[in-house]
């Protein structure tokens, strides 16, 4: 053991410090970060199916959208969003069903894609036909394949926009009915599509 000791090489000169996580040997945040996320987080073989597709979300953060629409649809592939049926596995006095309906539990995807009501705003907007599927399918399965359906139509950044701000304003609709009992129909969530594409 004393022999192979013996045999490394010492370099001339002062030591440095460096960080062996960075090609420049620099501490860098984000590296720091990557580390202390491992910590507390599986590697990503262990998590779930959705956080294995890094071109989901890697489309999502580069969709040119406002930051309050993206982190809106991120809180919806992760089904975070408060509809009734999360809010009914929380506290068990409150339906679960959808109240602009009362037909099916509102599910994140109900409310943006599977009422009728959504479904009438689909079929009226410029996107019709991309959404199928039933309410039984996740957010982030519907979101999937309506991407695919565009990417295979060679849709145009503007038709990912409308995807994505559909949502964004159905949704808004959706809470002044619960919370100021607006009734405002189909036509709103259009125009206000329309104008937040103009925006952009």
């Amino acid at each position: 053991m004393a022999n192979r000791i013996s045999l490394i090489k010492i370099e001339e000169g002062d030591d440095h410090l460096f960080w062996a996580r960075t090609k420049s040997e620099k501490y860098e945040v984000s590296s720091g970060y990557q580390i202390a996320y491992l910590f507390y987080h599986s590697p990503i073989d262990y998590c779930p199916e959705l956080m294995q597709h890094k071109d989901t979300w890697l489309e999502l953060w580069k969709m040119p959208l406002f930051p309050k629409i993206k982190f809106f649809l991120w809180r919806c592939l992760h089904e975070k969003l408060p509809v009734l049926e999360n809010l009914h596995r929380r506290i068990h006095t409150i339906s679960p069903l959808c109240r602009r309906c009362n037909l099916s539990p509102e599910t994140i995807s109900h409310c943006l894609f599977f009422c009728q009501k959504s479904k009438e705003a689909w079929v009226r907007s410029s996107l019709p036909g991309l959404v199928c599927g039933d309410g039984s399918f996740s957010f982030w399965r519907t979101w999937s394949e309506s991407v695919g359906k565009l990417k295979r139509r060679r849709s145009n950044n503007r038709d990912f926009q409308m995807l994505a701000i559909m949502c964004w304003q159905i949704w808004k609709l959706r809470n002044r009915l619960i919370f100021e009992n607006d009734t405002e129909g189909i036509e709103q969530i259009l125009t206000s599509t329309s104008n937040l594409l103009q925006d952009m």
